[in-house]
């Protein structure tokens, strides 16, 4: 892994993946990880999870998530015969919340924000002897391991690597990830991390290098962004690790988003699973081999 320390917040300002130079190339490689049960690509973390906590002999897995984790968690616990309990913010509605009811897990309301919901989640884990599944939690690494994995395999599906890797951003997981799968390939491809713009800890943190959380009530969270929206990202200080010529970060609008997941006419891509496409039509991006990782699809039938 190429690191280098956090600059002084006075150092060269960082490149960001809309000042990468040249036209716009051919349409990237598409890697559609929404194609499943959960409609989402935290599928195979959520297993992973699951089978650890069986190991580990937990009888139920807790989360905090705004609607792609708890369903994938869900989903999976359900498969391997455990509960679920889901965090999920107090004024978050969606669908996918009906489908982890249907699933057998509990939903609790806790909080405004995601990272209350984080914290709700953490609390059960440690008061019940619950399986924590957070990110960052004590399974942290079984589902980066699992994450990292499962972009590998897709990145070796393409033949050729791409230079440039498009990615959602929320709280990181996914970003992170992509590094470290292409570490792991031994590849220089740039990962260009997309966010609303914002409306993310990673991304105003970005210039100087150094994680600062912004200030909780300051989101301007909506249908459309939701998911890519954190005050606190909880993988924010290993991605601000990383040198610039690794990786890049942008913010992007919700008309973007809905442009973009619009724009992907065979792909049921959600606006906020198409942000790494949005970053992609906004940069403008040079005549590299680039790839676009989409995350989630919309209007699925309940599984």
């Amino acid at each position: 892994m190429r690191t280098r320390p956090a600059p002084h917040p006075t150092a060269k300002r960082r490149r960001t993946p809309r000042e990468e130079p040249g036209t716009v190339n051919d349409q990237p490689a598409l890697i559609d990880e929404g194609d499943n049960a959960a409609g989402c690509h935290k599928t195979h973390l959520a297993i992973a999870a699951a089978r650890q906590a069986r190991r580990l002999g937990s009888r139920c897995l807790t989360v905090g998530s705004c609607g792609n984790h708890g369903l994938a968690l869900a989903l999976a616990a359900q498969e391997h015969g455990l509960a679920a309990v889901i965090c999920v913010p107090v004024r978050y509605a969606s669908p996918q919340i009906d489908e982890i009811i249907r699933t057998g897990a509990d939903v609790l309301r806790y909080g405004d924000t995601y990272e209350d919901a984080v914290a709700g989640s953490r609390r059960l884990a440690v008061e019940y002897g619950w399986a924590d599944c957070n990110p960052d939690g004590p399974f942290e690494t079984i589902l980066l391991d699992a994450m990292t994995a499962r972009i590998a395999h897709r990145i070796r599906m393409l033949g050729a690597p791409p230079e440039v890797l498009w990615v959602p951003l929320g709280n990181g997981t996914t970003a992170l990830a992509a590094l470290l799968a292409l570490d792991h390939l031994g590849s220089g491809c740039r990962v260009a991390a997309v966010t609303s713009h914002g409306n993310n800890s990673v991304l105003s943190s970005w210039r100087s290098g150094r994680h600062t959380p912004l200030a909780p009530g300051g989101l301007r969270e909506t249908a459309v962004n939701e998911p890519l929206c954190n005050w606190n990202a909880l993988h924010a200080s290993r991605l601000l690790a990383y040198d610039d010529d690794r990786l890049g970060v942008l913010g992007v609008a919700d008309d973007d988003l809905v442009a973009a997941a619009t724009s992907l006419r065979r792909v049921p891509c959600t606006p906020s699973g198409a942000a790494g496409y949005a970053g992609y039509l906004r940069a403008a991006p040079n005549r590299a081999r680039h790839a676009v990782l989409l995350t989630a699809h919309r209007n699925r039938s309940p599984q």
